[in-house]
C-alpha cells in the first residue's frame, strides 16, 4: 500500500522509503520476515544487511558525500517506526511511520458468520446437514472474516514526513 509518494508498506514485501536529495534517489527497503535490508542510490545497491535488530544503520558515500540511512522500530506492539536520512552528519529527512488501530467493527459486521454458525449447529442437531458440510460452512465463515479483517487492517498506516 502506497502511503505517499515516498513511503510504501506491505505485509508481504515490507517497507520501502525513498529519499530524494540533491540529484540522487536513495531507497531503503526492509522486510520484517526475512530481516533483509537494502539501500540503493539511483538504482545501484550500496548497502545490504540482514538482521532482526530494532535499530539499523547503513553508511555509504556518494560522489564524496557521506550519507547514513537509519531505521528504528520504536514500538513493535503499536507499530511505531522511523526511517531517517543523514547527510554529512546533518539530518535531512525523517519518516515517522505509525500503525493506526482500526475502529471496532459494528455488531452487524458479525451477523453473517454468526448466522452460518447457527445454521450449521441447527443442521447438525436436527440431523438435516451432514457434519462435513457444517464444518465447510464454519471454515468458510472463518476465512471470509479473516480475509476482510486482513484487507481492512492493511490500510491503517500513516506517515509523518519531517523535513529539516
Amino acid at each position: 500500500m502506497k502511503i505517499n509518494e515516498f513511503v510504501e508498506v506491505s505485509f508481504k514485501k515490507g517497507a520501502t522509503f525513498t529519499f530524494k536529495v540533491d540529484s540522487n534517489e536513495i531507497v531503503y527497503k526492509c522486510s520484517p520476515f526475512s530481516g533483509k535490508e537494502l539501500v540503493s542510490v539511483n538504482g545501484n545497491l550500496v548497502s545490504e544487511s540482514q538482521s532482526y535488530k530494532l535499530k539499523s544503520s547503513h553508511r555509504f558515500v556518494v560522489d564524496g558525500v557521506k550519507y547514513e540511512v537509519n531505521f528504528e522500530s520504536k514500538d513493535l506492539i503499536n507499530g511505531d517506526n522511523e526511517c531517517s536520512l543523514v547527510k554529512e552528519g546533518q539530518l535531512v529527512k525523517l519518516y515517522k511511520l505509525k500503525y493506526i488501530k482500526p475502529p471496532k467493527k459494528p455488531i452487524y459486521y458479525w451477523i453473517p458468520p454468526l448466522v452460518l454458525g447457527a445454521l450449521a449447529g441447527v443442521g447438525i442437531a436436527q440431523g438435516i446437514l451432514p457434519i462435513w458440510l457444517c464444518i465447510v460452512f464454519s471454515v468458510l465463515a472463518f476465512v471470509i472474516v479473516f480475509i476482510f479483517e486482513l484487507i481492512s487492517n492493511m490500510e491503517n498506516w500513516e506517515c509523518e514526513v519531517v523535513d529539516v
